[in-house]
């Protein structure tokens, strides 16, 4: 196997060096992952003590939990008494455990505590992050070294992308070993022997493929005004034009004195005006084909606002002016 593997590299070597300039190219282990190699949550309750004098007090569920802890160590409270805990407070402590993490390892852990909490964490005084916090005690079995095929998935589904990745495996490798099974997953025949097991992965996740060009999009942020969009994004021939309209509302409360001799109060009386102002509009033309370079020439030289190009995008969606979708956050 490893002598396969050299030669494979050796005669493909000089055609590596030329994509290696490519800044289009991605290695295989930036654009997907190996299935069985994978993060687990974890989740566990207890209790964190010694906050001074800023516990959860009078709390149900601190006090379940204390007498839980103290019976678990063999000290039993009797129901009638209740204890005054101003020094607990209970906490959801989150963690992920990394994959291939063993037993004996360290790992950060996360506690989310009650609505008091202790005050020597920054930022959020609830929230608290422990560096090396916690300790593997059990390892979580894979599925890594078993069967005769490895499955890589894309981190972004595409049948182009997941084409490419299978053929650049098989290029590499000089035969045909690895198969694209959908949009998103292809499967590699990979040796049983977890030395060459771990030798045949490293070379895969460092090989280079050019992923496929991402789907034409526009993003619109509708409540910060950010448009973001995409470099194949194009326009059928259509003709917008844009008119500005101003309207404004203006408050000028009038005071109203009741006559001589009428015993009347004095009244504020509202006294609303409104006017109406619409600029020349200016019409701009996309011709067939139009790319974003044009669309933004045009919005930059007409001079609109992000909340009018926002306007302006969805006339054209709904005219179907635009190749490529239009997605309002």
């Amino acid at each position: 196997m490893k002598g396969f593997l050299r030669a494979a590299a050796s005669a493909v070597l000089p055609v590596l060096l030329v994509l290696s300039f490519d800044a289009d190219a991605a290695r295989i282990k930036d654009i997907s992952s190996f299935q069985g190699v994978r993060t687990n949550q974890l989740m566990g309750y207890g209790l964190v003590v010694g906050l001074p004098g800023t516990g959860e007090k009078n709390n149900a569920f601190s006090e379940q939990t204390f007498r839980t802890m103290l019976n678990n160590f063999g000290i039993k409270i009797s129901d009638n008494l209740k204890p005054k805990m101003k020094d607990v407070a209970p906490v959801v402590v989150h963690a992920e455990l990394p994959p291939f993490a063993k037993q004996g390892q360290t790992i950060d852990v996360t506690g989310a505590e009650g609505a008091d909490g202790s005050k020597i964490v920054m930022n959020t005084p609830t929230v608290g992050r422990i560096a090396n916090g916690a300790t593997v005690e059990r390892e979580v079995p894979t599925s890594f070294g078993l069967g005769d095929t490895i499955t890589i998935n894309l981190n972004k589904p595409d049948f182009t992308t997941a084409m490419r990745t299978a053929q650049a495996i098989n290029d590499e490798l000089g035969i045909e070993v690895a198969k694209a099974k959908d949009a998103s997953s292809v499967t590699v025949s990979a040796p049983r022997d977890q030395n060459e097991r771990v030798q045949f992965v490293a070379t895969l996740e460092n090989l280079e493929v050019d992923p496929a060009d991402a789907k034409a999009k526009i993003v619109v942020n509708a409540r910060t005004g950010t448009i973001i969009i995409g470099q194949n994004v194009k326009l059928r021939p259509a003709a917008v034009t844009h008119g500005g309209l101003t309207v404004t509302i203006r408050e000028d409360p009038q005071v109203s004195q009741p006559a001589p001799l009428s015993n009347g109060t004095t009244q504020v009386v509202p006294n609303s005006s409104i006017s109406v102002q619409e600029g020349s509009g200016r019409m701009f033309k996309f011709d067939a084909g139009a790319t974003l370079d044009d669309l933004v020439k045009a919005v930059n030289d007409i001079g609109l606002a992000p909340g009018d190009l926002i306007s302006v995008l969805e006339a054209l969606q709904q005219a179907g002016a635009i190749e490529g979708d239009l997605q309002i956050m």
